[in-house]
């Protein structure tokens, strides 16, 4: 008997958009193996219209954690801009500032918080991030956020102005139970949200963007429908290039002052043609004919005598390469700029993972850029390797096209 029940509003009704067998996309490898592999069913509501997995795997994905974007350039500079719009939006401190950011990995954005003058607490419950954090005197929790011992150190820590959350809640199988629990400390202050933007997805028909690792695909209208179930109002939307295409929703709790962002209307009446039941399944028709196109395109590289590598391999990347079915046989390497990953192996497609300055010595013809965030600061940091003759192709570029 089918127990499916939808995150957001409990309907049971759905449409399925794939199935695949894939491994979990950060769990790269110390050596080449055989992967195992899970079943992976995107699902949408027909109720809500909620896009999400429609099963959560029995599996523990974050203690060994390795992911983190903090290491790329941009990502870096973005992160500071970010902290400087939190640090001057009008919050009532009471003679202190305080943010708690869930999800916080190694405490790269709380940092820059506590250089501003922020008291920050994080909550993290990868151990090799939360250690991390700690040596660099960012206060972080080694446990998930939500339970009573969280909120117990929440209640003796002292109650935020502002919660943050960066690609958190699309990981969660219970995303009700976290906003519920979030209203329970935050009384009066800012909700800040972090998500991979669905329309984004939808749009540059991103089939790689689902993974095990993310449990729900969000829209605006679906993130205004949670919030306000716990008495949050949405007061502005900010969109940037980050994880395939990301929005970022600042809401409010409390005696609401605010004056809304007219961006916010118009968010809502774009999605009802991009984010519609109807456009999804259009969407998802054209998946198979995207996957024969990128491995043609390596196909024909390969055939001219070129080596090929790819250029980003997080969740999405990773994703992509194994839905695609390019193995170590196809592409020469991998490079990403995580360190963590380096010299470890792609999951179920066996390519090695080398850092950039691997290139210097280990020429190859074309890299084709997984991380479409990146691509133009990528492209930007490596004129030598163009100077001698590479060829970058963009799988994603800035008008939300591909270059393959």
């Amino acid at each position: 008997m089918d127990s499916f029940k939808c995150r957001i509003c409990g309907g049971n009704k759905y449409t399925s958009l794939f199935q695949w067998n894939v491994p979990l996309a950060a769990a790269v490898t110390e050596q080449i193996e055989k992967s195992k592999k899970y079943p992976i069913e995107p699902v949408i509501c027909f109720k809500c219209g909620h896009v999400q997995l429609k099963e959560t795997l029995d599996v523990d994905m974050y203690s060994d954690y390795l992911y983190t974007a903090s290491f790329a350039r941009g990502f870096q500079q973005y992160i500071k801009s970010l902290a400087d719009d939190i640090d001057s939006m009008k919050i009532e401190t009471n003679g202190k500032k305080r943010i708690i950011e869930i999800g916080s990995s190694n405490g790269y954005f709380l940092k820059q918080m506590q250089i501003r003058g922020w008291d920050v607490l994080g909550f993290e419950p990868a151990e090799t991030f939360s250690s991390l954090a700690n040596q660099n005197d960012i206060y972080t929790q080694k446990m998930y956020f939500g339970d009573t011992a969280s909120l117990k150190a929440v209640e003796n820590w002292g109650e935020p102005n502002v919660v943050i959350m960066r690609h958190v809640l699309e990981h969660l199988d219970n995303p009700n139970a976290m906003i519920e629990s979030i209203s329970h400390i935050l009384s009066s202050g800012y909700l800040i949200i972090e998500v991979p933007y669905l329309a984004k997805e939808v749009a540059e028909k991103q089939f790689y963007a689902f993974y095990h690792e993310h449990l729900s695909y969000f829209s605006v209208n679906i993130l205004k429908r949670l919030l306000n179930k716990y008495g949050f109002k949405i007061i502005d939307i900010k969109e940037n290039s980050l994880g395939g295409g990301s929005i970022t929703i600042c809401a409010y709790i409390g005696k609401f002052t605010h004056q809304n962002s007219p961006v916010i209307a118009a968010y809502l009446e774009s999605e009802k043609k991009i984010c519609s039941i109807e456009n999804i399944l259009n969407f998802t028709a054209e998946t198979t004919e995207q996957i024969h196109r990128i491995r043609k395109r390596v196909e024909q590289e390969r055939q001219l005598g070129n080596k090929v590598a790819v250029w980003g391999v997080g969740q999405r990347g990773v994703s992509l390469l194994n839905i695609c079915e390019l193995t170590n046989a196809d592409l020469s390497y991998a490079i990403d700029v995580n360190r963590n990953y380096w010299l470890k192996y792609v999951p179920g497609v066996n390519i090695q993972i080398v850092p950039p300055s691997y290139l210097d010595n280990h020429f190859v013809d074309v890299i084709i850029i997984l991380s479409t965030g990146y691509a133009d600061e990528i492209i930007a940091q490596n004129n030598n390797y163009i100077a001698r003759g590479g060829h970058f192709l963009k799988l994603i570029d800035s008008k939300g096209e591909s270059e393959i």
